[in-house]
């Protein structure tokens, strides 16, 4: 795909359209040899895709990359049925990027006058390779940075993981469990270049094994081995053989004094509240401590074979992997799941949903007032939240632009000018499909309802501001959000 000049560059091509000419933006993003003629696939801005003919090939022959391609140069295609102009050429290392011919050069997307080059979308999509009512499994081939390394990572629901501390205690205990017996393993993995890590999620847990793809699989199967041993143990009261003598005590202490130092930082302990407030079915560390507390061996078995009993599974094997090793983790992950008992999976309306509360609609707001645990804690962190309803594309991209017009005001008076604190920030949340915006402030000098009151006041005044913005202030923050978006589809595809 890289055989050619013209390969990843933004192109405006020539198209009658009635009687009139119009140019229209594309990118060039693959070229073949049709016998002895050239051709190359041009991508449209509607995502439409066509093969076109090159005109006079021998003029792209003085091309290298000593003397590369430079916006500007014109050819044709089909017999001179098209003309195009090359806009934009790709750095080194970047795809294909699809430019608009707004900015003269990367200088004026620097300075905030020009809009940034968008990103095609990616006609690169995750596809289902296998699906039965437990398992789903979910492929995608790395054809962007094309290094050998893969990332399989898997979600695991539980049936009646939420009905009680109890359950949501022995889950977090499980996964330290598992953790600390594969802590061999993961050593002699990472002089590999293979990492590994399990952890606990709202609905059960997950696991994600990732590095050079050659044994990852390998890996993957040791992981899931050992997770999987603690189904299919009715009437028995002992771990795994794999969890040796004492571990489970060990990680039975450092479990519960995680609990008990939960929310001795004001500002980790204020965000928490504010999702225990959001999130009906999350316990708090207060009550897991107490159902776990002395906790034996033998209830923890049965609470876990009870958990485990019911599960759906759904993964996505991603980078140097063909739809064979998708079907390979497959047949690991299921022989894995019906290895130690008769399988039965969770039907999918009974898959554990993930509740936010809706904030009602007032013209105050609701206050939720904790005491720090630590009583020698000369910090009070404050955040206001706003929600702002169900997830759509309009309403995170205004909330994104609000986020940047904001965070940089706020800081600046309030931390800067005023001294009300040393961490104050504004960003954009999003919590299981719902769009919301956090403002906080952590201090040591002020109280929380002046914290609150500034917030609120700060609030209020800049709507004048927001109304009185120019067209190239407004241009600049604009410009500022595209540049920060589109870096992220860079290098996350």
């Amino acid at each position: 795909d890289a055989a050619h000049p013209l390969v990843h560059c933004s192109v405006k091509v020539c198209v009658c359209v009635g009687k009139k000419k119009a140019w229209f933006p594309a990118v060039v993003t693959q070229y073949k040899m049709d016998g002895v003629h050239p051709k190359v696939l041009i991508s449209y801005e509607d995502e439409d895709e066509k093969w076109h003919a090159l005109d006079s090939p021998g003029n792209y022959e003085k091309f290298n990359a000593e003397d590369p391609l430079e916006p500007g140069f014109e050819g044709s295609l089909d017999k001179a049925t098209f003309k195009f102009r090359v806009i934009g050429v790709p750095r080194e290392g970047e795809g294909a990027v699809l430019r608009y011919g707004d900015a003269d050069n990367d200088d004026d997307v620097e300075d905030g006058i020009a809009f940034p080059p968008i990103p095609p979308p990616s006609k690169n999509l995750p596809k289902l390779v296998y699906d039965n009512n437990s398992l789903k499994v979910w492929h995608l081939q790395d054809r962007k940075f094309k290094r050998p390394l893969g990332d399989l990572r898997i979600k695991v629901d539980c049936d009646g993981l939420n009905d009680s501390a109890l359950n949501q205690a022995c889950m977090n205990l499980f996964c330290r469990l598992c953790a600390d017996a594969l802590t061999e393993t993961c050593y002699l993995a990472s002089v590999c270049e293979l990492g590994s890590s399990l952890y606990t999620t709202e609905t059960g847990f997950g696991i994600r094994v990732h590095g050079f793809d050659h044994k990852l699989l390998e890996l993957a199967k040791e992981v899931l081995a050992l997770v999987m041993s603690f189904r299919g143990r009715e009437g028995r009261s002992d771990l795994p053989p794999a969890i040796k003598e004492g571990r489970f005590d060990a990680c039975l202490e450092s479990l519960l004094r995680k609990y008990k130092n939960y929310g001795m930082n004001a500002s980790s302990f204020c965000t928490g509240l504010r999702l225990l407030c959001l999130r009906p079915s999350h316990m708090t560390s207060n009550s897991k401590l107490k159902a776990i507390h002395g906790i034996t061996i033998e209830k923890f078995v049965v609470t876990m074979n009870k958990i485990l009993k019911r599960v759906s599974v759904e993964a996505f094997y991603h980078g140097n992997c063909d739809i064979n090793d998708a079907k390979k983790a497959s047949q690991i992950i299921l022989g894995a799941m019906t290895s130690n008992c008769n399988h039965v999976g969770i039907p999918k309306t009974k898959i554990p949903a993930k509740l936010v509360v809706k904030t009602p609609l007032v013209v105050g707001q609701h206050s939720v007032t904790a005491p720090t645990l630590d009583p020698q804690d000369p910090n009070t962190a404050v955040e206001v939240y706003f929600q702002m309803g169900k997830d759509n594309l309009m309403n995170r991209v205004l909330v994104d632009m609000l986020v940047q017009v904001l965070d940089e005001p706020l800081f600046c008076q309030l931390r800067t000018h005023e001294g009300f604190g040393y961490e104050v920030s504004c960003s954009a949340r999003w919590t299981y499909g719902i769009i919301g915006m956090s403002f906080k402030v952590v201090t040591a000098s002020k109280s929380a309802n002046e914290v609150s009151t500034r917030i609120d006041d700060f609030l209020r005044s800049f709507r004048s501001e927001i109304d009185s913005m120019d067209k190239d202030t407004y241009t600049e923050h604009l410009v500022g959000l595209a540049k920060k978006q589109t870096r992220n589809v860079r290098f996350s595809r």
